[in-house]
């Protein structure tokens, strides 16, 4: 992956601007700094491999050759990194009129609403306003190819989803959308849980693959993962909350 990702990235235009954004230092002091440098980290990270998976191309691109959509406004924007990969993933906040449409997977997917309301725990689905949150845009690259690393993104994933969590608790989300594929699915149910992972509609293309509409309910996790006395409710309570 690295190797075809420096081959794509070569001939960008802004090859250089995306290398620097992506090792520029994070400030620990200045606050603003700092979440002005995790969002350049973020969109270079987002376009370095939307570029090399083909899922864009220069149209896409803003001035500074960087991938942008009109979702990119009202997002937050998550990274995170380990001694061998880094990664991001952003949350796409919704409209208060229109909530779900607002959102990518409402716009493109048919949804089942009844399911969606349960999953929230709301009487409508129609309730959902400003608490109805989508995850986009997830995107994680070695930072040195070598044939014998095993890291998979799993770990750096659980950072992530951590993060999103703690987010969603202090935001009083009540769901997040997102559409994936079954492979994300199967891993984000061994990560937050079997039981919390809720396909609620049809799959279709869309960014050029198939992907499932599906929705969790973040408080949900968190009390699950808290009363799970198990050696493996131990475990994720090390990494999500």
């Amino acid at each position: 992956m690295e190797r075809k990702f420096e081959a794509k990235l070569s001939s960008h235009p802004n090859a250089e601007r995306l290398r620097a954004m992506l090792e520029r230092p994070i400030p620990l002091t200045d606050s603003r700094e700092r979440n002005r440098a995790l969002v350049d980290r973020s969109r270079a990270l987002t376009t370095a491999v939307y570029l090399d998976s083909g899922f864009i191309d220069a149209e896409h691109l803003d001035r500074d050759g960087l991938y942008v959509d009109k979702y990119s406004s009202r997002a937050t924007y998550f990274f995170a990194e380990t001694p061998s990969m880094h990664a991001t993933t952003r949350m796409i906040h919704s409209k208060h009129e229109s909530a779900i449409d607002s959102l990518p997977t409402g716009e493109h997917f048919e949804i089942d609403y009844e399911k969606l309301a349960g999953v929230a725990r709301v009487g409508d689905a129609n309730e959902l306003d400003g608490n109805i949150v989508e995850i986009s845009s997830l995107a994680a690259l070695p930072k040195k190819y070598r044939e014998t690393d095993t890291d998979n993104g799993v770990e750096i994933t659980k950072v992530l989803y951590a993060q999103m969590l703690r987010e969603s608790l202090d935001q009083n989300h009540r769901v997040w959308l997102l559409n994936t594929h079954q492979s994300l699915l199967r891993h984000l149910s061994t990560l937050l849980g079997r039981d919390q992972v809720h396909v609620i509609g049809t799959p279709r293309e869309y960014l050029g693959s198939i992907t499932i509409p599906a929705a969790i309910n973040p408080s949900l996790v968190v009390e699950s993962v808290m009363k799970d006395n198990s050696l493996i409710g131990e475990m994720k309570r090390e990494y999500l909350v």
